[in-house]
């Protein structure tokens, strides 16, 4: 009944950087932050649940380089970084600093990506 295959993009390259466990995840939101970022030329990284102390350390690391900020969370005593970018520099450097992601693996997901012509969306 299914005749369909599924050519999973970003799961091959995670495959050949041996990533593994909960990293992956955080690749595959990158990946879909790369096509809102294409479609809207903007878009947001979000980083839930950090304490005031990782608001500072954060913080610093993003102050200067990105436009942020820091919103309360439903938990008390905790917060949600929101980095807003507008260009593919912006977005790896966003998601290396809150999720630490490698900036290797994130530029070989960007090739790949961009050796399709097209890529549809169905949802």
């Amino acid at each position: 009944m299914l005749k369909f295959e599924i050519d999973d993009i970003v799961g091959k390259v995670l495959d050949e950087f041996g990533i593994i466990g909960t990293l992956r995840p955080f690749y595959r939101t990158f990946a879909k932050k790369l096509i809102v970022l294409k479609r809207k030329g903007r878009t947001t990284v979000n980083y839930h649940g950090v304490s005031i102390e990782g608001v500072t350390t954060l913080g610093s690391k993003i102050e200067g380089k990105l436009k942020a900020r820091v919103y309360p969370c439903k938990k008390r005593g905790y917060f949600t970084i929101c980095v807003f970018v507008k260009n593919y520099i912006e977005l790896r450097e966003a998601c290396k600093i809150l999720w630490g992601l490698e900036i290797d693996v994130m530029d070989s997901i960007l090739e790949e990506l961009n050796k399709r012509k097209v890529i549809h969306l169905i949802f």
